[in-house]
């Protein structure tokens, strides 16, 4: 798997995802080094990022789900999985591990609950 290039922190995401962005501003953002999937609940379209700083890193769950052996183990710095509305970021979930848990950063742009709350 090709190594995508390092956010800086948690800020990064909260600065630069936004309301209106559309899939080629995801790409050029993070590249193309996504893995396309389905949300569950919704069956909505999903991009996974993961961001590891080892070149040899490869997922151990599928991209649906999140990679917690590889966050606490400290291979993966981030999972980043985006849901589309046609070709515009609807949400975001940012996973991290931190202090011993695995912790996430969400973001809607669309009125509502999520589809499992």
């Amino acid at each position: 798997m090709a190594k995508t290039s390092q956010p800086d922190g948690l800020a990064f995401f909260k600065n630069h995802l936004n309301k209106g962005m559309t899939q080629t501003d995801v790409v050029r953002l993070f590249g193309k080094d996504y893995k396309e999937s389905v949300t569950e609940q919704a069956g909505e379209k999903c991009w996974t990022y993961y961001f590891s700083k080892d070149p040899n890193y490869q997922p151990t769950a599928p991209p649906y789900e999140v990679d917690q052996e590889s966050l606490k183990s400290g291979k993966l710095q981030y999972q980043l999985s985006i849901v589309w509305d046609g070709r515009e970021i609807k949400s975001y979930i940012l996973f991290y591990h931190d202090n011993g848990r695995i912790k996430e950063l969400k973001e809607k742009f669309f009125a509502g609950p999520y589809p499992n709350e």
